[in-house]
């Protein structure tokens, strides 16, 4: 009678341990928000709002005058680079760092991340 006690025991810790397992590797990440806070009155930049941060996906850019999307040409997990309205930013996605190109002039911001997941 024990030993059924023990293998049931045995049974269920090694199945709790194989299903931890697999969703410890699994990303449950359904909704990501990514804001940057520039208020960079020169390039009319204070918002930048990212939905989806995928390759061909669209930002949207904030200004005190007007708003208009950007396309994103490039992510990864530390960086972001993002094309439109005359502009092309490159977006350092940790530390919210800006480094921006409009014509060919080049202005660096710092803006405050803020991101919300669920």
């Amino acid at each position: 009678m024990r030993q059924n006690q023990k293998h049931k025991h045995a049974k269920t810790l090694l199945l709790l341990g194989f299903s931890l397992a697999l969703l410890g590797g699994c990303n449950l990440e359904r909704f990501r928000h990514e804001k940057y806070s520039c208020n960079n009155q020169r390039l009319d930049i204070y918002d930048i709002i990212v939905r989806h941060a995928k390759k061909g996906s669209t930002a949207k850019i904030i200004g005190s005058i007007d708003e208009y999307d950007a396309t994103i040409t490039s992510v990864n997990s530390k960086s972001m680079m993002i094309e439109g309205g005359g502009i092309s930013l490159q977006i350092d996605r940790r530390s919210g760092r800006t480094t921006a190109q409009k014509r060919n002039k080049y202005y660096s911001m710092e803006c405050k991340v803020s991101v919300f997941t669920l």
